[in-house]
């Protein structure tokens, strides 16, 4: 059943690449406009802008959008996912200068641990007046 599924998604997925291609808006487009002849045929017998207006909404718009859109889908996916590539690799680098920044803090912590120390055991030195 995983193979099946698999496979499915394959299909799935290929389908959809080619659907959402400008190539395939085209050739929708191409496909649609051959029946248009015979709708404005229609309309002109009939005197009305109806099968004209049926044919934009059921035929053309919903064959081409259909491309149109998943295109602008894959567009829009692919800026996300570099989007959020920089926004790792930003993050990436932020987290490395706050651990350079914390490895320089502790070494001042230990100079100044160290210099204090060394205050503190000097003899104290008394001024004349």
């Amino acid at each position: 059943m995983k193979r099946i599924n698999k496979l499915l998604d394959r299909a799935a997925v290929a389908i959809t690449s080619a659907v959402g291609s400008m190539w395939c808006a085209i050739i929708f487009s191409l496909l649609a406009l051959t029946s248009l002849p015979d709708v404005i045929s229609m309309s002109v017998e009939s005197a009305s802008l109806a099968p004209v207006i049926q044919w934009i909404a059921q035929t053309f718009l919903q064959l081409v959008l259909l491309s149109i859109i998943l295109k602008g889908q894959n567009i829009a996916g692919e800026r996300q996912e570099r989007i959020i590539k920089q926004i790792n690799e930003n993050t990436a680098k932020a987290e490395a200068a706050a651990e350079r920044i914390e490895h320089i803090v502790k070494m001042i912590e230990r100079i100044t641990a160290k210099e204090l120390e060394e205050i503190k055991k000097a003899p104290e030195i008394k001024t004349k007046e």
